[in-house]
């Protein structure tokens, strides 16, 4: 069985990614891998967007390599990066790893491509929603990204911060971020939401919406877990 080292970016990422890939493996292969779990310090990570977010790329780049290098000394097989935030440097990170690391875009595009979607709004951090790297990946993947306003993403980007520090996003802000997502559905329709954060996750968990939804984190699993079979 493979050895799995996993590069914890964000407390939220992890929590919902690993009962994910463990019950997974279990099904699919009757055991489950080791994991070798390397989770970065919330300062520092934050330090690093705070970075990127002014247009400076590299701390960020270097933290998520800094624990990849301890994974080394674990031999581990792959690396993981359950965070949608990160993935903004996935590219960078995939270059210059000195392990193979298997990113959760090759997951959605395989997830898309299997329910035969083209059309996607992207739900998260203001690193994923803005037509960046993030954005730009999915279209590299074949798929078409419905971008909302800026203002939009200030209001769900704020509304995810502060689940950050009080553990969910406000009622009347959650009831608002679905209505400005079924609104975008009215007007440029899409095929489904790329819940592209945990705190998006536990949202559309408790409000049914009639699009279908992609867990990022879920859909990631799935994929390493077909690899390891």
């Amino acid at each position: 069985m493979k050895k799995l080292g996993v590069v914890g970016v964000c407390i939220g990422g992890v929590e919902e990614f690993y009962p994910h890939i463990v019950r997974k493996m279990i099904v699919d292969t009757g055991d489950s891998p080791q994991f070798i779990v390397n989770q970065l310090e919330f300062s520092q990570v934050n330090h690093a967007f705070d970075e990127f977010a002014k247009g400076r790329s590299d701390n960020l780049i270097s933290l998520i390599l800094s624990a990849v290098e301890l994974l080394v000394s674990a031999n581990v097989d792959y690396v993981l990066i359950p965070n949608n935030a990160a993935h903004v440097v996935i590219d960078e990170v995939k270059e210059k790893s000195p392990i193979k690391v298997l990113t959760m875009f090759e997951a959605v595009e395989a997830h898309c491509r299997a329910n035969h979607y083209s059309r996607v709004l992207t739900l998260g951090s203001k690193w994923v929603m803005e037509p960046g790297s993030f954005q730009m990946a999915l279209k590299n993947s074949g798929l078409h990204t419905v971008n909302m306003n800026d203002s939009d993403i200030i209001l769900i980007h704020d509304a995810i911060m502060e689940a950050m520090q009080h553990g969910s996003i406000p009622h009347d802000i959650g009831k608002a971020i679905i209505e400005l997502a079924l609104a975008e559905h009215q007007s440029e329709p899409y095929d489904a939401i790329v819940m592209a954060c945990s705190d998006i996750v536990k949202l559309f968990k408790n409000n049914d919406v009639s699009i279908p939804t992609i867990n990022t984190m879920k859909v990631y699993a799935d994929y390493v877990s077909s690899l390891m079979v």
